[in-house]
């Protein structure tokens, strides 16, 4: 016999009033929804490790027929924020670009190894105090750069 388990609903508004405030505290603190899934142990910082297994994930996601590799369609449907103030056209233009920097053997579609190898470019370029970690505003840079 199952008994009905319900949730009083100040527990309810409680929990949901958390949840948001902490959306807001971490956006006000510069964070992005990808940065706090990023940082795996919420230390306010993504490792090299952490931003690689984000870099995993993204690619995983945006790999739509699950060949472990992306085609240039794949790459250019899903994306990560685009840099504040560019066009869309501005933006297929550079992730075009940018597929073709990752695609060095001309083969028309990029190894998840190349995805991995050129967020490992992004993070070290984004990484400015070279601490082996990034901030929100590094991993934001570093996020404009891999997609």
């Amino acid at each position: 016999m199952s008994k009905n388990k319900s949730v009083p609903l100040s527990v309810a508004l409680a929990f949901a009033a958390s949840v948001t405030a902490g959306a807001v505290f971490a956006q006000e603190a510069g964070q992005t929804e990808d940065f706090s899934k990023a940082d795996k142990n919420n230390d306010k910082y993504v490792s090299s490790s952490e931003f690689e297994e984000w870099q995993d994930s993204v690619f995983g996601n945006m790999d739509a027929d699950r060949n472990d590799e992306l085609s240039e369609a794949e790459f250019l449907v899903i994306g990560v924020r685009r840099p504040t103030g560019e066009t869309p056209q501005q933006r297929e233009a550079r992730r075009r670009t940018e597929f073709k920097q990752m695609d060095r053997d001309s083969k028309g579609y990029v190894t998840k190894d190349q995805y991995i190898e050129h967020g490992e470019k992004a993070f070290d370029e984004a990484d400015t105090n070279k601490d082996g970690k990034l901030t929100p505003q590094e991993f934001k840079a570093a996020e404009e750069k891999t997609g």
